[in-house]
């Protein structure tokens, strides 16, 4: 493990893109709370990581789930022979994170508040 503190925000950025793939295990389970997660997904990383009771449905779409590290293994194994899936999981991990982002999230606002005025 090599620890790379005092990175700037787009050099975390620049890594998390070329690293290819993260297995994030969090013992609670992976959700929208996990900036980890949520810093890799964005920067186009296949995330394996666990499921808990707060995962929401909808990460299924975008991540893999592993049960342990040998399961990760097998999971990470399975998407590199298969580039498609591969990169089908960088696409909707972008995507993912664009569509839960505090912009999306005032624009949905905006767009209620605009519905429920009248507009």
């Amino acid at each position: 493990m090599i620890w790379d503190l005092g990175r700037s925000d787009g050099e975390v950025a620049q890594r998390l893109a070329e690293t290819g793939f993260l297995y994030l295990h969090y013992p609670d389970g992976a959700s929208e709370r996990r900036g980890t997660l949520l810093a890799a997904l964005g920067n186009g990383a296949v995330v394996i990581t666990s499921r808990g009771p707060q995962t929401p449905p909808g990460l299924e779409s975008v991540v893999r789930f592993a049960a342990d590290p040998a399961d990760a293994l097998a999971q990470l194994r399975a998407l590199r022979a298969d580039p498609t899936a591969e990169a089908n999981l960088r696409r909707a991990g972008r995507n993912w994170v664009k569509r839960h982002s505090w912009d999306a999230i005032a624009a949905a606002h905006l767009e209620l508040y605009a519905r429920v005025a009248g507009r």
